[in-house]
This record gives C-alpha cells, sequence and structure tokens, in this order.
C-alpha cells in the first residue's frame, strides 16, 4: 500500500482528493488535514510514502514544507496557481496538479509515484558499497571504483575503470544514496567521485583521462570541496 497524507487549508479541495483516493486500491489515506504543522510533523515522524500538498496555506506554506520534510516522502503539489510549478520541482516532486483536479490527471500522478516509489525501493545501501538495480537484477556496486556519473534523462549511465552501467535513476536521486563526503556534483550531467579528480581547469576537470566540465552553478562548491578535502 502507498501511505497517503494529504494538506489543504480547503475541506472541499481534501474533500475531492480523498473521494479520488478511494477509487484506488493501493492507495491508503494516513491522515488528510488542513493545519500545515500537523502534515509537516506528521510526516517527518511517521512513515509516509506520498503527500498530497497545497502551496498557498497560512502560517506554513507547501515550499516551506518542502524544505523542512527533506525529500523524507515523495511529492504531489496540488494548487490552483500554476506559477508555483518550478519551485516545487527543486524538490522531490512527481507531478504538480492544478485544482480542480480531474479524476484521469490524478491517475496519472499516482502512476509517475509509483514509478518513483520503484525505484527508490530498488536501492539498498551498505557502509562502502550499495545494491543497485540493473535491468532486471540487483547488482553490487563499490563506491570506490565509481569514477563519475552521466546523466542521461531519466538514466544515469555508472563509468568505472574498464567497463559502464546504466541505472533507472536520476542525478538528484543518485546524489542523494551516494556518501556526500565522496562524490560531488560538477555539472548539471555529471557527478564525480572526489578522490578520482586528476586536473582542476578553469572549465574543466579531468577523471580517468575523461574531460568533464565544471558547470557555472556548480563551481563555487567544487572548488571549496575539492580543495579541502
Amino acid at each position: 500500500m502507498i501511505k497517503c497524507v494529504i494538506v489543504d487549508d480547503e475541506p472541499l479541495a481534501i474533500t475531492l482528493i480523498e473521494d479520488h483516493i478511494r477509487k484506488v486500491s493501493d492507495l491508503q489515506i494516513m491522515l488528510a488535514t488542513t493545519s500545515p504543522l500537523e502534515a509537516m510533523e506528521y510526516c517527518r515522524n511517521t512513515d509516509v510514502d506520498l503527500l498530497f500538498l497545497d502551496i498557498q496555506m497560512p502560517k506554513l506554506n507547501g515550499v516551506e514544507i518542502m524544505r523542512l520534510i527533506n525529500n523524507r516522502c515523495i511529492i504531489i503539489v496540488t494548487s490552483a496557481y500554476s506559477e508555483y510549478a518550478v519551485l516545487g520541482f527543486e524538490h522531490n516532486i512527481v507531478d504538480y496538479l492544478l485544482k480542480p483536479i480531474a479524476l484521469g490527471r490524478f491517475l496519472a500522478a499516482i502512476s509517475k509515484a509509483r514509478d518513483k516509489l520503484d525505484t527508490k525501493q530498488s536501492v539498498v545501501r551498505q557502509n562502502n558499497f550499495i545494491y543497485l538495480k540493473v535491468e532486471q537484477r540487483m547488482q553490487r556496486i563499490n563506491f570506490d571504483d565509481i569514477l563519475y556519473a552521466q546523466g542521461l534523462r531519466d538514466y544515469v549511465l555508472l563509468h568505472f575503470d574498464n567497463s559502464k552501467i546504466t541505472i533507472l535513476q536520476t542525478m538528484k536521486g543518485l546524489m542523494d544514496i551516494l556518501p556526500a563526503n565522496a562524490f560531488i556534483r560538477v555539472h548539471k550531467s555529471y557527478i564525480v567521485a572526489i578522490k578520482k579528480v586528476e586536473q582542476i581547469h578553469k572549465d574543466h576537470i579531468v577523471v580517468n583521462n575523461t574531460i568533464i566540465p565544471i558547470g557555472e552553478f556548480y563551481r563555487e562548491h567544487f572548488l571549496s570541496q575539492v580543495l579541502n578535502s
């Protein structure tokens, strides 16, 4: 079952989402509330899979809740305002539903949520290695063996000394499961193992004789981490 929480300051909006949820056999409502504080505390302290989150609410808005729960569950934003969509996708968002929410659009969002949860559950992490789903098998990958990762839309290509594998993962999702002290994102499409960096240039680095660009957005953080490691 997918454990769900709904938070919206409009009771009628909650009722509509509850009606949609009851039409889907693998969804379970754990909490439905008009209180942003109650929803936030519940998500931080309870095992929740999916949060239906309004943006414009009193005392604590949806964007603040996203930051405070810190990716503890996946989120479907429900809002009457489309201008918040870009803000939402900076966080663990699977879809953005505009009110009033039609059943067909709701079901499409749930399908995305299932895919996201399946990907999340296909990861088993230990201290020095991780098991990732590769095709139809779970494969052990030692952190020390990874040179760099290359993003390819919904897939990531992991590069090793003499091989590479493709995993169903996003760059953000991969950063969440790699050791933060050993890997760093240097570009929207590249994550590198800090100890594998051979050369640092103004706009690129070299890893295993491969030139990897440094994105302007990531340069300052990358230099501070690598030069102080």
